[in-house]
């Protein structure tokens, strides 16, 4: 439901903190079996911390119990820089080696 309560929720619905199923979602642990990883994007040179990528906190994209996490010092659409594709990478190899 949207925020409005009619009809199919939109991706502007689920990206807002308020929404029911993002506040549901947020409080569900990683499963232990399942190795998660964050890339986040932060715009500028400040603390990591109190940053943005410009249209999500940092504070919002942390989640406590990844595997690992990379800062990319880049606007919300990252997933075309080196470091995230790289990354990218990495992770899909270190799951490949596991197997």
């Amino acid at each position: 439901m949207t925020e409005g309560g009619a009809g199919l929720p939109t991706a502007v619905d689920n990206m807002s903190p308020r929404n029911l199923f993002i506040k549901t979602l947020s409080i569900i642990p990683i499963d232990p079996g399942v190795a998660a990883h964050s890339i986040i994007p932060v715009k500028g040179t400040g603390p990591v911390e109190t940053g943005d990528d410009g249209v999500v906190k940092y504070e919002s994209a942390h989640i406590d119990g990844v595997k690992s996490e990379l800062v990319v010092r880049w606007e919300h659409s990252v997933q075309g820089q080196p470091e995230a594709i790289l990354e990218v990478r990495r992770i899909l190899l270190e799951h490949v080696a596991a197997r």
